[in-house]
This record gives C-alpha cells, sequence and structure tokens, in this order.
C-alpha cells in the first residue's frame, strides 16, 4: 500500500539544522518494511513529501518517529488514478445493484399487493 508522508520542518534555526544533519547522516532512508518511492523537499527547505510503500504499520510509525522531534508531520493513504477509478466504479455499481435491487423489490411488492391484496371483480362480487 502507499503512504505519502508530508512534513514541516519546525520553523527554528537549531530545529531545522538538526534535522539537515540528520538527512546528512542517515540520507533518510527509512527503516526495513518501508521502501521510498519518491521525495520532493520545498525550495524554501520548510518541508516536503515522501512518497513511501509498506504493507508494515510498525515499520510506518517507526520512520515517523526517527523524524517527530524535529518535524511536524502527517501519514496519510494513498491511491493511484487506477486504483481510484476502480473504487469508483465498483461503488457505482454497488449503487445500480442497490438500485435495480430497489426496483425488483418494489416491482414484487406491487405485484403482490396487486395479485395477492387486491380481490378480483369475480371476488368482489361473491363478497
Amino acid at each position: 500500500m502507499k503512504f505519502m508522508l508530508t512534513f514541516t520542518v519546525k520553523p527554528e534555526t537549531k530545529g531545522r539544522d538538526e534535522a539537515n544533519a540528520r538527512f546528512k547522516k542517515t540520507g533518510g532512508q527509512p527503516p526495513k518494511g518501508v521502501k521510498l518511492l519518491g521525495r520532493w523537499i520545498a525550495a524554501d527547505f520548510s518541508g516536503g513529501f515522501d512518497l513511501l510503500e509498506s504493507d508494515d504499520a510498525t515499520a510506518l510509525t517507526e520512520f515517523a518517529l526517527m523524524w517527530s522531534d524535529l518535524m511536524e508531520l502527517r501519514v496519510v493513504p494513498v491511491l493511484e488514478d487506477a486504483e481510484v477509478k476502480e473504487a469508483v466504479q465498483r461503488a457505482g455499481m454497488q449503487r445500480q445493484a442497490s438500485r435495480a435491487s430497489s426496483c425488483i423489490d418494489m416491482a414484487l411488492a406491487r405485484c403482490l399487493t396487486v395479485c395477492i391484496w387486491t380481490p378480483s371483480a369475480t371476488a368482489r362480487k361473491r363478497l
């Protein structure tokens, strides 16, 4: 599964300098279980984005904790366009199926009302 980690470097100079030093030392690489697909840094060094891939929530948390003393972090799951399209289509199909089912239910209810509950002209004469 893919995740977008957004980060904002805390504004004080000491925190920014420490973040830069830590990045130079570690390369900002995530722990085992998390694959870094890409990283983009704001031109003013105020923050940036990491695109990550992982099925391990613990490893994602570990990566966030490695930097959370120096940065504000947010990790959210993301989907590619093809995945969103598939989800939208499935949701649409479910809605269509639900509508079709509702139409069938309504038609059946009407049929039962007409066929069972509405006495025929002959039956009314007998009543």
